[in-house]
């Protein structure tokens, strides 16, 4: 379809959809962590969720790009079958992308869940010191996935899928060994709607750009137990370039302030104990026209194990929605070395940019 033809889409109206979700799977073991792994043998994960979802209007480029993805919100209750961990409740949005275009009864999607949980019983020296995988209240909550489902009827569509599914407090609090599983999940899933499907669309084609972002983070993490909380702020600037709909590539360079550094790295100026810099390359998906995924690969050009950067290298993976025309991001991230948790982030930003694509409605 031409783009001028792109208003018509507006008598389209997209489907909302409400799923039921049973989980049950292996709880994966620590490396070099016995402690932790006798306990998480002696566990076993079930959960069950209910989700809305919505698919994106026809009239947002999006919708074609992903062939008709589903967005939405979603609680999980889910048991270890154990009172040293206790039994999570955790709230969460999600996006499921389809591989390809519908063309029978079965279709296939990948899926990503991002939100907070609760309900554990955490780490307590007196109460509970057997929990040393997590130690906190309030921790992250993260969920991939592959799916298969097939279309029973007008209405509904019954699918089995396998993940990832990862809990943490991001070195928030210590303990943090975290719990990491790999669940079998089966999906019930209602159309609230019978709304009539609009054929996907030839997109406008993409006018690449660049842009310069200016951001600045906080967060707060642990050393070790018992220790006081280290303030961390992350401030940093990204020169990116956007080729397609979906993706954005660039490099950056990140400044990290952590408290009391002073008391901790030896023989080192202020500057150098409190603050470490280094470089990184980026890239960014986006799921919408606001809402997209920032991945980082970073290396210091100075820092300080002593403020727990214990490699060369790090890593950040977060998620950002754009206000004010784009331009400016709002969203959390996690810090990371080697895959052991940094730090998690708020991170606020301004992105300076001239995009001449136009993406109808969202």
């Amino acid at each position: 379809m031409p783009a001028d033809s792109l208003p018509l889409l507006k008598l389209f109206q997209p489907n909302r959809y409400v799923q039921i979700v049973l989980e049950h799977g292996g709880i994966l073991p620590i490396d070099d962590n016995p402690k932790v792994n006798e306990t998480l043998r002696q566990s076993s994960f079930s959960g069950i969720s209910i989700r809305y979802g919505w698919e994106l209007k026809p009239s947002s480029v999006y919708h074609s790009v992903y062939r008709r993805p589903l967005l939405g919100v979603g609680l999980m209750t889910t048991t270890f079958n154990n009172p040293v961990i206790g039994s999570p409740i955790s709230l969460f949005g999600f996006v499921e992308i389809p591989f390809s275009k519908r063309s029978s009864r079965w279709n296939f999607s990948y899926g990503l869940a991002l939100g907070i949980s609760f309900h554990f019983n955490p780490y307590d020296t007196a109460k509970n010191p057997n929990n040393l995988m997590i130690s906190s209240t309030y921790n992250a909550y993260l969920h991939t996935s592959i799916m298969a489902k097939y279309i029973v009827s007008k209405n509904w569509q019954l699918g089995v899928g396998v993940g990832y599914k990862h809990f943490s407090n991001g070195a928030t609090k210590k303990p943090n060994a975290g719990i990491n599983l790999v669940p079998v999940q089966f999906t019930a899933q209602y159309k609230i709607d019978n709304n009539q499907a609009s054929s996907l669309y030839q997109l406008p084609k993409f006018r690449p750009f660049t842009s310069f972002s200016i951001y600045t983070s906080s967060g707060m993490k642990q050393n070790n137990p018992g220790e006081e909380l280290i303030y961390k702020n992350l401030t940093g600037v990204f020169l990116g370039y956007q080729f397609s709909y979906k993706y954005k590539i660039g490099l950056g360079f990140d400044l990290t302030y952590s408290s009391g550094g002073t008391h901790r790295v030896n023989n080192a100026t202020a500057f150098s104990s409190n603050f470490s810099y280094g470089l990184y390359a980026g890239w960014e998906w986006y799921i919408t026209d606001r809402l997209y995924l920032p991945i980082n690969i970073g290396a210091y050009l100075h820092h300080n194990p002593e403020n727990s950067e214990s490699t060369l290298m790090y890593e950040r993976i977060g998620v950002r929605y754009l206000f004010f025309n784009h331009h400016f991001s709002v969203g959390p991230s996690l810090k990371a070395h080697a895959g052991t948790a940094d730090f998690i982030e708020l991170n606020l930003g301004w992105v300076f940019h001239h995009n001449k694509n136009i993406f109808i409605e969202k």
